[in-house]
């Protein structure tokens, strides 16, 4: 049964599009999350990806972060690791 919002949402799942412009990133990084493991959750409706708004708006909310120390702590990583992953993050923009 919809909860009350998702039936006054005219859209409740969103498209590839809608959800990266939503998320503000290309489409193409959509899918190297979702083929990664890494992205927000999806509803597969036949051979169609769809994004509920509720679940775009939980996996942002995970990631935001008052610090950069905060990362960190809840993580699980440290100064040393943040480094690593933020050159391991330059190296797949160059290659």
């Amino acid at each position: 049964m919809p909860s009350p919002a998702e039936r006054q949402d005219p859209r409740p799942l969103l498209d590839q599009s809608q959800a990266a412009e939503f998320l503000a990133v290309s489409t193409r990084t959509l899918e190297g999350w979702r083929s990664s493991g890494g992205g927000p959750r999806f509803v597969r409706v036949g051979r169609r990806v769809r994004y509920r708004l509720r679940d775009l708006q939980q996996w942002v909310d995970v990631r935001t972060f008052g610090s950069s120390a905060e990362v960190g702590r809840r993580w699980g990583i440290g100064r040393r690791g943040r480094a690593w992953l933020a050159h391991v993050a330059r190296m797949r923009l160059t290659a």
